[in-house]
């Protein structure tokens, strides 16, 4: 990306060089960026993370630079379009800085940003040659709208990557703690049903008729599906000599189960929508009741 950085700054001086009166704001932009990609190339502490947050900051500064003139523009589409511009490249110059000292949580607010600063400069070549503008004429004498979206263009590509999108710190401690949040606890959308509730009812009374077993402390269980976006199973078991009830959830009943988390069912209490299953060590699952008496085809 540095390399990038510093061809098309380059590239771009050099197209101006004849005319550095009229362009030094869009010199001083590209002098910018050969110097930050420079800076990119001989970072003692380089690596992916902090070469896209470099590279995000280097954009930024450029597209608040060359908005400058549309700033002072008497035009009001013109000084809008340089507000615009301004606006997005502050914000695309903090998250890279954000990014860069590891402290971003994700890469969605920076790949916003430079979608919206790709979609706006499209929109102006869009409009421009909508009024009558020849399009070859246009980019031909715009030609740095070309490397804006060509260095954009990029930049989002490198964002979408799953090097970038899961490569954040913070990033990966959110996706783990989703993964044990839905490894442990009870979806959001279960619904039960009464003849779950009975089964439950009829195990805590001890005259449970669930399926026995013949291995390790437990000597029934029962098995109830939930949840329809994320599908799990609670698995309740009655255990030899105890009086309450066992509940653990998982995700695939049939899988290998290495480890997890188990609640103690001492108690349920319930009212026309909810059941409330509790124990004495604190433990509490709310589930909302099936007051239709229909399963979900998910759940079923």
């Amino acid at each position: 990306m540095g390399i990038l950085l510093i061809a098309l700054g380059i590239i771009s001086i050099y197209g101006v060089s004849s005319d550095l009166e009229h362009n030094s704001l869009y010199a001083l932009s590209k002098v910018v960026m050969i110097a930050l990609g420079i800076l990119m190339i001989i970072d003692p502490k380089k690596n992916i993370m902090r070469a896209v947050g470099m590279y995000a900051a280097t954009i930024g500064i450029g597209g608040m630079i060359r908005s400058m003139n549309a700033l002072s523009s008497e035009s009001t589409l013109y000084f809008l379009f340089g507000l615009i511009t301004f606006l997005l490249g502050v914000n695309l110059v903090l998250c890279g800085i954000s990014y860069f000292r590891g402290t971003s949580k994700n890469a969605r607010r920076m790949t916003i940003t430079a979608y919206l600063i790709f979609l706006v400069y499209c929109l102006r070549a869009i409009a421009t040659i909508y009024l009558g503008t020849n399009p070859w004429e246009y980019f031909t004498n715009n030609y740095s709208v070309v490397t804006f979206l060509m260095m954009y263009a990029m930049y989002i590509f490198v964002l979408t990557s799953d090097e970038i999108r899961y490569g954040i710190p913070l990033e990966k401690n959110l996706i783990d703690l989703t993964g044990l949040r839905k490894s442990i606890s009870i979806p959001n959308d279960s619904l039960i049903m009464e003849s779950d509730l009975k089964a439950i009812s009829d195990g805590l009374a001890g005259i449970a008729s669930w399926n026995e077993l013949n291995a390790g402390p437990a000597e029934s269980e029962y098995m109830i599906k939930l949840g329809k976006e994320m599908p799990c199973t609670l698995i309740l078991q009655k255990w030899k000599g105890s009086t309450c009830l066992y509940a653990t959830v998982v995700t695939d009943p049939n899988g290998s189960f290495i480890q997890g988390a188990r609640f103690r069912i001492d108690n349920m209490i319930r009212d026309k929508e909810t059941a409330i299953l509790y124990g004495n060590d604190g433990s509490k699952i709310n589930i909302k009741i099936n007051i239709e008496g229909k399963i979900n085809e998910d759940q079923s």
